[in-house]
């Protein structure tokens, strides 16, 4: 249970990467470079939308781990010692 929990963090995790890679490179690439439209300001919600989303389960899933490992265990999962850990 805890591997299928911790791929789907590590899957989170990543779609939170690529949507903050996306999310700095349209605003340097578009938003600098032109005036803002609203289609582009659709665009730059949605990701930012996805992207809180995205590191809110990711935080939140480390959280449910280290629960449901320190209720059968007694301790924090070992492999989350750090925030950044999948």
């Amino acid at each position: 249970m805890y591997l299928a929990l911790r791929v789907l963090r590590a899957i989170i995790g990543i779609i939170a990467a690529i949507q903050f890679y996306g999310t700095a490179r349209f605003i340097r690439t578009e938003l600098i470079e032109s005036p803002m439209v609203s289609g582009e300001v659709m665009l730059l919600s949605i990701r930012l939308i996805i992207l809180i989303i995205a590191v809110g389960a990711f935080i939140g899933l480390r959280k449910l781990i280290n629960h449901l490992h320190s209720k059968k265990f007694s301790k924090p999962h070992p492999a989350l010692n750090t925030p950044w850990a999948l």
